[in-house]
């Protein structure tokens, strides 16, 4: 699968995801998720995910994304003219 044709089926995602068998679904999973991390028990906010780890060609290198408050920084922008 190309970064093309990736970028084109996020694009259609939810017409294509329809359509799609359940093994068509996992292969399309295992192309675009290489690691998701879960906390041992669900936190006392509900939240379960840690973090997902994509591999997406359409990109430069891997995406994290990460759930955990603790690994990621806030950027507050304010513009005007």
């Amino acid at each position: 699968m190309s970064g093309d044709n990736i970028y084109k089926a996020l694009i259609f995602f939810d017409k294509l995801y329809e359509k799609m068998s359940e093994t068509e679904k996992r292969a399309f999973y295992e192309k675009l998720i290489k690691e998701v991390q879960v906390y041992e028990e669900r936190q006392p906010n509900g939240q379960w995910l840690k973090s997902i780890e994509f591999k997406l060609p359409i990109l430069g290198e891997d995406m994290k994304l990460s759930l955990d408050n603790s690994n990621s920084v806030e950027t507050v922008v304010l513009l005007s003219c």
